[in-house]
């Protein structure tokens, strides 16, 4: 026996030493996600889930699938270039064809996000290769780690461009960037996206002067984003832009995205407004039902005052949702189509309210005695 134990050692240590050599990194078990569990968010969420449990170590996994999962998608670009417009690729679409550009990419990675719970969002801006500043504009993504904003371009991470063909090469590269690193060759158009309390404008951006100034006005933007994600869309739109032409519109894609914004802040001033009135229009009409139904028992149901106070609700409802549908731009034909058939609809009932106006009047300024006369003659 006591032979046979040195042996038996032996060959333990030999095999945990392969068993070593053998060991897989994290980096290859997000690689051998079963394919079928990949052609939806869910399924890399909950395996992630099962083989990593950290933000850190997820945040590494996503990253590691899809810069070496999704292909940038060259003909999409060549549209872009040509201006000929397209749609924001849904993420479904993203994990169906296997291809993407920059928005496709981030889109993913912040969605992957979202289901481990992990706060991140797609950032906006342009680029600077060798000195020279990009045509097109670029998305990446931020992701926030124990209090700390990080950048992620999984784009960049996935490969690059060789004559018009992609050409798939894992680039760490750009993976949890530091902010201050980050910004030497990729500009958020909203400098808040910069994550620096220092900020850069566009046009030191542009020049190469992106070491930080703390010369200059102290820029809070922790609690600048904190602000940001109480606000409604439309005021996000128009603090975005009045960020955006702070920061200097030195170029064509600065110039573009503001010029984006300002459309959208009246798109969505619009869309408010018409939401606004749709509210006032159905609290005029839900009231009137309820006037209604007390006519129809000769207002037996209803003390007069109450009754006065009804038709004067409903009479200032329905010129509240008038006053609001004025203020609606509509952008295209259906728009238009559908905003002539709500003031139409508005104008039937306002003619209605109107005609029982007049009937309430000469129910309350008629003798109680010789009201129920009026319901018939009405």
């Amino acid at each position: 026996m006591a032979k046979f134990l040195p042996a038996f050692l032996l060959f333990h240590i030999i095999n945990l030493s392969v068993y070593s050599q053998g060991t897989i990194s994290p980096d290859d078990v997000v690689l051998k996600i079963p394919q079928g569990s990949t052609y939806a968010t869910s399924g890399i969420v909950d395996y992630i889930k099962q083989n990593f449990s950290s933000d850190t170590s997820r945040l590494r996994a996503i990253y590691v699938w899809v810069t070496n999962n999704i292909n940038y998608d060259i003909a999409k670009v060549r549209a872009r270039n040509a201006n000929i417009p397209g749609v924001r690729q849904p993420v479904e679409d993203v994990l169906k064809t296997r291809n993407a550009v920059c928005q496709g990419y981030a889109d993913l990675f912040v969605e992957l996000c979202n289901g481990l719970n992990i706060k991140a969002t797609l950032v906006g801006g342009y680029t600077k290769k060798g000195g020279v500043v990009g045509t097109l504009p670029h998305a990446w993504v931020a992701a926030e780690l124990a209090g700390n904003w990080y950048l992620f371009d999984p784009t960049w991470g996935s490969g690059y461009i060789r004559n018009y063909q992609f050409v798939r090469s894992f680039n760490n590269s750009f993976y949890k960037i530091l902010p201050t690193d980050m910004i030497k060759d990729h500009m958020p158009f909203d400098p808040m996206y910069q994550f620096l309390n220092y900020t850069v404008t566009n046009n030191e951006f542009i020049e190469g002067q992106t070491n930080i100034n703390k010369t200059k006005p102290f820029f809070n933007y922790s609690d600048t984003l904190k602000h940001y994600a109480l606000l409604s869309e439309t005021e996000k739109v128009r603090d975005e832009a009045r960020r955006l032409q702070a920061n200097g519109i030195q170029n064509d894609l600065i110039l573009e995205r503001f010029n984006h914004l300002k459309n959208g802040v009246q798109s969505n001033a619009s869309k408010d407004k018409y939401e606004e009135a749709g509210i006032a229009f159905n609290q005029a009409t839900a009231l009137f039902k309820e006037y209604i139904e007390h006519k129809n028992k000769q207002f037996t149901t209803i003390e007069d005052k109450d009754l006065q106070q009804m038709m004067d609700s409903i009479s200032y409802q329905a010129n509240l949702s008038r006053s609001l549908l004025v203020a609606v731009v509509p952008k295209n034909d259906a728009q238009r189509q559908i905003l002539t058939n709500t003031y139409h609809n508005l104008e039937k009932f306002q003619s209605r309210v109107i005609s029982e106006k007049d009937f309430i009047a000469r129910y309350l300024n008629t003798d109680k005695a010789y009201r129920r006369q009026l319901f018939a003659r009405n």
